[in-house]
């Protein structure tokens, strides 16, 4: 587990402060790929007849005779660089605070102190806790 939790922070430490990782992860190639790739989900998604019937009346519940299915194109067209850092900002770079993120590892009792050692660098302040503790005070069903 702290393998992937070194490799997200790395991940989250370079789009915040590396122009260079950052131009080449938001690159219009990668969008496009992106874009491309939601479009086929929301298209493969909604092919059913029970989604396209499901989806045109909600879109008539909601704008009434003049709703489009298209709406999602359009705001999709529209997303850039700029949208997708500050979607970086709200959502993501709260996880570089250690303070305001909580981690839970679950592994066996035998692995516990040297997942606890990996980890701690990456948390402010490891606690660990072993399924018996939990359940003996009452924290676990």
């Amino acid at each position: 587990p702290h393998k992937a939790l070194h490799e997200w922070q790395a991940l989250l430490r370079a789009l915040d402060a590396d122009a260079e990782f950052r131009a080449r992860l938001l690159s219009d190639f990668h969008i496009a790929s992106a874009k491309a790739t939601y479009v086929y989900y929301l298209k493969s998604h909604r092919a059913t007849p029970y989604h396209v019937i499901d989806q045109a009346f909600r879109a008539f519940m909601k704008a009434g005779p003049d709703a489009c299915l298209s709406e999602h194109m359009d705001v999709l067209e529209g997303i850039t660089v700029d949208d997708l850092m500050a979607a970086f900002r709200a959502h993501l770079k709260p996880f570089l605070q250690p303070e305001c993120v909580s981690t839970v590892i679950v592994c066996g009792t035998e692995a516990l102190k040297t997942t606890l050692a990996d980890c701690a660098p990456y948390m402010t302040t490891p606690v660990s806790r072993t399924l018996t503790e939990l359940m003996a005070e009452g924290k676990w069903p």
